[in-house]
């Protein structure tokens, strides 16, 4: 790897220590563990989602999921019932509290974000914004090679 590349490749794990630094902090506050706002993220997409679905979509072990969900149901995040059409499966909707709280703490991660952003200038966002729309496109470019590659 050269130079630039090990530079780049620290620089981004150093972000994304202090992104998850300032996520975890937020999620403290707020007293949801990661675990139940992949899962809160989820079921609010797409309610009616199946254990086993959860786990697939939030690449979580089911029994992970499986224990996360009983929690957030306690807590009155969500709602279990069996489904209509094959009484043996069980869907996860969200309660107007897993709406409430998952917008909330989305607001509080941005604004904690935004807040240590505030330090660049404009043109310094407009720079950065470009650079990560470039890494991403590269990065979802080398993920589809990957994926034609494993389907040939």
């Amino acid at each position: 790897m050269s130079g630039s590349l090990e530079t780049l490749d620290s620089l981004l794990k150093a972000v994304n220590r202090e992104l998850h630094r300032i996520v975890n902090s937020v999620m403290d506050e707020y007293e949801m563990p990661m675990p139940g706002m992949a899962v809160l993220s989820h079921v609010l997409k797409e309610p009616g989602l199946s254990v086993s679905q959860i786990s697939r979509k939030t690449n979580m072990a089911k029994s992970h999921v499986s224990m996360t969900v009983k929690s957030l149901t306690r807590s009155g995040f969500l709602k279990k019932q069996s489904d209509c059409h094959d009484q043996r499966l069980v869907r996860v909707y969200p309660t107007e509290r897993a709406r409430t709280a998952h917008d909330e703490i989305s607001n509080a991660i941005r604004s904690e974000v935004s807040r240590a952003l505030a330090e660049l200038s404009q043109d310094e966002i407009g720079r950065l914004t470009e650079a990560l729309k470039s890494l991403n496109a590269v990065l979802s470019r080398s993920r589809a090679r990957e994926r034609d590659q494993t389907t040939v």
